[in-house]
């Protein structure tokens, strides 16, 4: 775990979830469903794809965190573990209520590990 990414991390993570269970309180009586999906890493190149933003006015005190991030970012691309195209089988699945789904009760959050 990189330094100081926990509270970056934790708060989307949370964001991302009230805003899914707001939500599907808000819609329930249209019968529309909510399905909040919490994907592990997946080998996708949309996050990689950026320049990591190093900022304009760096503090010297993150130096070495910023130099570790960076590092981490360039490495990423291509090898993360989880496969995107399994990973949405899987959701659609759920969605439909067939495959790994099928005879299951509706699941509101979906965590996707990285060997989906």
């Amino acid at each position: 775990m990189l330094r100081l990414a926990g509270p970056y991390a934790s708060s989307k993570a949370a964001a991302v979830r009230v805003m899914g269970e707001t939500l599907a309180v808000e819609l329930a009586p249209f019968n529309i469903r909510v399905l909040i999906v919490e994907p592990g890493a997946f080998r996708t190149e949309n996050i990689c794809s950026n320049k990591f933003d190093t900022w304009t006015n760096p503090i010297p005190d993150y130096d070495e965190t910023r130099t570790k991030a960076e590092a981490r970012h360039e490495s990423t691309p291509g090898k993360q573990p989880g496969d995107p195209i399994q990973a949405m089988k899987f959701v659609v699945d759920v969605v439909r209520g067939e495959g790994v789904a099928a005879g299951r009760e509706w699941m509101q959050r979906g965590i996707l590990e990285t060997n989906a």
